[in-house]
This record gives structure tokens, C-alpha cells and sequence, in this order.
């Protein structure tokens, strides 16, 4: 399984409309309101890259209210089984006094 982030750029006002029809896709995990430069984060998780591409192009581009996306590809992704300390809800990690 490999993943991308798409960092998507809505209409005006259409942000809960695109978001609703997002998460109906399949693939895609997540799809969240964010600020900052784009409107939305989405995770789409596909069985290879060439299809996360093929989807991107497809579906969601062709998302009413989207008008730009930008995808960045997960190349190395770090499980809760590889460090299981960083993983503990609630835990903040320690600020240098």
C-alpha cells in the first residue's frame, strides 16, 4: 500500500462541499479543512502509485469546487511499531527551558 497527501485548493465557500464528496471516494482515508495556503489536506492511500495518479487525475481533479491540487507522494513512512514511545496519545514532547 503506498500513500500521497493531496494539499487541495477549493472555490470560495465550496471547502464542506468538496470535503463531503471527497471523503465518498474510495481511497481516499481523510479529508480535512486546514488553513494556510490550501483549503484542504486529504490522505489517498492506493495499491500503487500509478493508480493514486490515476485517481488524482480522474476523480478527484474532476471534484466540483476544486480548483488546483498538489500531491506529494509517502516515500518512507514510519509506523507506531517502529517507535511505539512517540506514538502515546497526549504525550508532548519536552520544550528546552
Amino acid at each position: 500500500m503506498v500513500k500521497a497527501y493531496l494539499k487541495i485548493d477549493t472555490e470560495l465557500g465550496k471547502e464542506r462541499d468538496v470535503r463531503k464528496t471527497l471523503r465518498k471516494i474510495k481511497g481516499v482515508k481523510s479529508a480535512d479543512l486546514i488553513t494556510g495556503r490550501h483549503d484542504i489536506l486529504a490522505l489517498v492511500e492506493g495499491t500503487s502509485y500509478e493508480k493514486i495518479a490515476a485517481k488524482v487525475l480522474e476523480k478527484i481533479r474532476k471534484v466540483k469546487g476544486i480548483k488546483r491540487t498538489v500531491t506529494d507522494l509517502v516515500f518512507d513512512e514510519q509506523t507506531p511499531e517502529e517507535n511505539p514511545d512517540e506514538q502515546i496519545l497526549g504525550e508532548m514532547p519536552e520544550i528546552a527551558k
